[in-house]
């Protein structure tokens, strides 16, 4: 839930917010908590793609990522999913910290959101354990603080492995952090996520965001754009003369080092601030696994790059 839609559930008292809580973990209890993952999984996946998944024989790559879930559990993946405390496991690889984005706060308990805890230069909020909770606060003195802090109370009380069964997520424990707030000289936030399949690049999104308008191009491991008609959400489709970075390989260099770690599936993303590279997050499960790909005469072909145990 966003900061906006959040603010028309707001609980303005303590008392409210235990009696939401109460009412809440009963509601959840009966229709999350006591559901086994594979009947779970098994019902969203029919509602958001029209069929039932084969967990014993997955072909889809959206079927695939169901049987990792499910059969893919170890337990250090909790690290690489939970925001702060993957920068130790992405130094611990590189042998550096010159990658991680300037992280300026971070406490498990909301109360301690206040201004004086945090700096004058802009930043992003945000949880550690869930996604979509990120807040920029460009001039701290003009936010309203009670209701900042009554937000990240209420995601900090939820756990996001119940919302799609991804497991890493259960124990995360909740936090919430503020880091720099990244942009180049152009205004432009610049990204590239690293599709790894097996350990190997296979696909590079690329990704231009400014004020939250957003471009991107899929391209191939080579930084060449991939001739296809593709869709993500409503972002529109860039062209530019290239899209390979002046650190390429040196951005290169870090994925495959990351990369190595994971035996089936990751996400590695990486920012480009001016040529200066950051680490934003590892993602497991794309969409959770529930988003179709478009055109559909891509699926055979991104499924065929993820090779899992019999």
């Amino acid at each position: 839930m966003s900061l906006e839609k959040y603010e028309k559930h707001r609980k303005k008292t303590t008392f409210q917010f235990i009696v939401w809580k109460v009412m809440v973990t009963v509601y959840r209890t009966f229709k999350f908590y006591l559901v086994p993952d594979k009947i779970a999984i098994r019902k969203k996946f029919r509602i958001a793609l029209g069929y039932s998944p084969d967990f014993e024989n997955p072909i889809s790559f959206q079927e695939k990522l169901q049987w990792l879930k499910l059969y893919d559990r170890k337990e250090w993946y909790s690290q690489c999913v939970d925001k702060y405390r993957v920068r130790e496991f992405v130094k611990e690889i590189l042998g550096t910290d010159k990658y991680l984005i300037p992280l300026y706060f971070h406490s498990d308990d909301f109360r301690q959101l206040t201004p004086e805890n945090l700096p004058d230069t802009p930043f992003v909020l945000k949880c550690n354990h869930d996604n979509n909770s990120w807040v920029y606060v460009n001039d701290k003195s003009k936010f309203d603080w009670e209701k900042m802090r009554s937000f990240y109370r209420e995601r900090m009380s939820l756990n996001f492995f119940w919302t799609n069964r991804e497991w890493p997520y259960k124990n995360v424990k909740p936090m919430v952090i503020a880091e720099k707030y990244l942009k180049d000289k152009n205004d432009l936030l610049i990204e590239y996520k690293y599709y790894c399949f097996n350990k190997e690049v296979r696909i590079i999104q690329y990704s231009e965001a400014n004020k939250g308008h957003k471009s991107f191009r899929y391209l191939m491991e080579d930084y060449t754009p991939l001739d296809k008609e593709y869709k993500i959400d409503e972002c529109v489709t860039i062209d530019k003369d290239t899209f390979k970075p002046v650190c390429f390989e040196e951005m290169d260099s870090i994925v495959r080092k990351i990369a190595e770690r994971f035996e089936y599936y990751i996400r590695i993303d990486l920012f480009n601030v001016d040529d200066n590279i950051y680490i934003g997050e590892l993602t497991f499960f794309d969409g959770a696994g529930y988003d179709g790909i478009y055109p559909e005469s891509w699926q055979d072909e991104i499924s065929s790059y993820l090779k899992l145990s019999k």
